[in-house]
């Protein structure tokens, strides 16, 4: 025979057991249209996340897509056959010591071996 005990009883082995009344009709229909609302508001979220997901992805795509860059060397000075199919552009600081150290050794080469003989400026 089942036995009914009031909240905080024990059963007589010692177990704690807990009555709780079935919800009312009216709360579990707040319930439920609050758990819609949630739902709702979560899906609307997930879209904006998705969103910013897509976002950054094409911002790394940009970053990742190999580039060609323009260089203006109108006026710039320059050695070497004008009409030569490679166009060597440098960088270098001159106060770098591994800068200095190509100046006084790559560089020389490369004026020798392609631009005086044309085929690079």
């Amino acid at each position: 025979m089942k036995q009914a005990f009031p909240v905080g009883a024990l059963t007589p082995c010692g177990i704690a057991c807990v009555v709780a009344a079935p919800p009312a009709a009216s709360h579990q229909s707040q319930s439920n249209s609050g758990l819609r609302k949630e739902v709702k508001d979560l899906k609307g979220e997930g879209k904006g996340l998705q969103s910013e997901l897509d976002q950054i992805k094409a911002a790394l795509r940009l970053l990742n897509t190999p580039r060609n860059p323009r260089f203006d060397i109108n006026g710039a000075p320059s050695m070497g056959d004008a009409k030569a199919k490679v166009l060597l552009i440098e960088f270098c600081d001159r106060q770098c010591p591994f800068s200095m150290s190509y100046v006084d050794y790559a560089y020389r080469r490369v004026i020798a071996d392609y631009v005086k003989p044309g085929k690079v400026r």
